[in-house]
């Protein structure tokens, strides 16, 4: 059991549970009784009930905190981050695989297996890895919510989610304060299991593609202070793990617009620090206008968020019209 607070502290290796009663199991802790910080685990967890990539059960707040290992229980409460959480959550995510495998595993989630607390709030949350349980209380983001006084706010899934019964759930199994969330159409029915998205609070179901454009998210109250997103290629990004760099162009190509995708040139760039060149990729645009060059790049969750005061310009192309012979029209009033 950890105590304390834990801040900086993280995992890479492999954590696994012995027994057929093991539980508690974390990548960096079994049970988290203060608050985590900045805490994460990229190596896989696995045990039997209360498991999780990051803590098998945690009391206090996680804040910055991730989880990217693959998580496996054959018990119950099974989570990307957490097996068991009873605090609140603000900027985690969770990128691994999470499954429940035993007889009729319950409490299966992508980021949290099971809120036990009252008035928890999970903030600025997400999971993209993949969420299966044999059991009922499987959702994408919470397998289940003790209570209905818990609140969801501002988060999303992208993973395929399976369990047996009515309460499996894009983004929740059972039903809480859900609000501001959106949900794979790959991954479950509902958003929350057995409920019609109606009931919750600008909670919709979209393809992947819709998922990463900014429009999709411009109903949440609490997008800009916690995401980035890079408009059409990638999905919402956490703020809290990214880097701040300002990218400015000297010599900028201004092509004319042609009907083609055009992008900057790497040697025209420079760079407010040193980034890494394999967590940079270069946009492109096809339509004339005037694009922030911050617009022209994006960037992965380990990565950056680029902002620039310089722009890209694709010229409008200059069409000159030519009548040839001659047209004669009598006035008739039309």
């Amino acid at each position: 059991d950890a105590m304390g607070e834990m801040e900086g502290v993280y995992n890479k290796g492999t954590v696994k549970g012995t027994g057929t009663a093991s539980q508690q199991i974390g990548g960096v802790a079994g049970y988290a009784k203060g608050a985590m910080i900045n805490v994460y685990n990229t190596g896989a967890v696995s045990g039997v009930t209360f498991v999780g990539g990051v803590a098998g059960k945690t009391e206090e707040y996680l804040t910055n905190v991730y989880n990217t290992g693959d998580v496996t229980g054959t018990g119950d409460s099974v989570g990307g981050v957490a097996g068991d959480a009873a605090g609140d959550m603000d900027d985690v995510y969770n990128k691994g695989t999470v499954k429940g495998t035993g007889i009729a595993s319950q409490q299966i989630g992508g980021v949290v297996g099971q809120v036990s607390s009252d008035h928890a709030r999970l903030l600025a949350v997400y999971n993209t890895g993949a969420v299966s349980g044999t059991g009922d209380y499987v959702g994408g983001v919470v397998g289940q919510v003790s209570s209905d006084d818990a609140r969801l706010l501002a988060v999303y899934n992208t993973g395929a989610v399976t369990g047996v019964g009515t309460s499996v759930g894009g983004v929740d199994g059972k039903a809480c304060k859900l609000e501001d969330a959106v949900y794979s159409d790959g991954s479950a029915a509902f958003a929350v299991g057995g409920q019609a998205d109606s009931a919750f609070t600008n909670v919709s179901k979209h393809t992947e593609a819709e998922m990463k454009q900014a429009d999709t998210y411009a109903k949440w109250i609490r997008f800009d202070r916690s995401w980035r997103i890079y408009d059409g290629y990638t999905t919402p990004l956490l703020k809290a793990f990214l880097t701040k760099v300002t990218v400015s162009g000297t010599g900028l190509a201004t092509p004319v617009y042609d009907g083609q995708a055009h992008t900057v040139s790497a040697a025209d760039l420079s760079y407010s620090s040193t980034v890494d060149s394999s967590k940079v990729w270069k946009a492109t645009q096809k339509n004339a206008g005037r694009y922030s060059l911050a617009d022209m790049l994006y960037s992965s969750q380990d990565g950056y968020d680029f902002t620039s005061t310089d722009v890209y310009t694709i010229t409008p192309k200059t069409i000159t019209a030519a009548l040839t012979g001659s047209v004669t029209k009598t006035y008739d009033g039309t």
